[in-house]
């Protein structure tokens, strides 16, 4: 089996990789809102969170705003799975290749610095895959709430009044949520409990309707988790 994180007994291993937490969870269960909290109120100069949302740069592939050196037919590739589906082994150096974008753009420090994944990797083979590509999943972040929840945050996402900005999205539909649900069951659950198989810190936290990113943070402390 391909190592996929390093826990606290692998830290000589782990300090040779890029050390990443994971934010998993359903569809509006307020990944994208808890890496941008991370990112700006919880770096310091000496360790410093960078929130990759991966979904969030595919669409700034498909609008010109992330020059990855994807080819065109990677680029019409990255088109045709905009509704929910996951990128295929196959096609997976698309993903190594917006992750170096995306690390020399934010100047990642390898020694010092963390990598939030946010929509990547979804399934155990694309956990591999990004092992591969020198990142240890060191911590996983499991934010928990009902298919109806998820749906209530994201009505509430799509008024305005929710943690994140969905208005210009075109991915909001019925179908491409409900997709999306059934591939965290059917494809991320897996993932989740191969993680937590290999030794990697587990975080899981219970999210509700009105629940912030501030207030996840809080959770997390409360579990022990060390922000810096």
């Amino acid at each position: 089996m391909v190592m996929l994180c390093c826990g606290s007994g692998s830290m000589d291993t782990r300090n040779k990789m890029i050390e990443a937490m994971l934010i998993a969870g359903h569809s509006n269960s307020g990944k994208s809102p808890v890496g941008e909290y991370f990112q700006a109120q919880l770096s310091t100069p000496r360790r410093r969170y960078h929130h990759l949302d991966f979904g969030e740069c595919l669409r700034m592939v498909l609008d010109g705003r992330c020059e990855a050196g994807l080819s065109s037919g990677e680029v019409a590739y990255v088109r045709s799975v905009m509704n929910g589906a996951l990128l295929d082994a196959a096609h997976f150096v698309i993903a190594g290749k917006i992750v170096n974008a995306f690390l020399a753009q934010r100047h990642f420090r390898k020694t010092a610095d963390v990598l939030l994944l946010n929509g990547m990797p979804r399934n155990r083979q694309q956990g591999e895959d990004v092992y591969k590509l020198d990142i240890a999943i060191s911590t996983l972040l499991l934010l928990r709430c009902t298919p109806e929840i998820a749906r209530k945050r994201k009505l509430l996402s799509e008024s305005g009044e929710g943690y994140e900005d969905r208005s210009n999205r075109d991915d909001a539909g019925v179908a491409v949520f409900q997709r999306k649900l059934d591939s965290f069951d059917a494809d991320t659950q897996p993932l989740i409990a191969l993680l937590k198989s290999t030794g990697c810190a587990f975080y899981e936290i219970d999210v509700g309707v009105a629940t912030s990113p501030a207030d996840v943070v809080e959770q997390l402390c409360r579990h022990g988790f060390q922000v810096a």
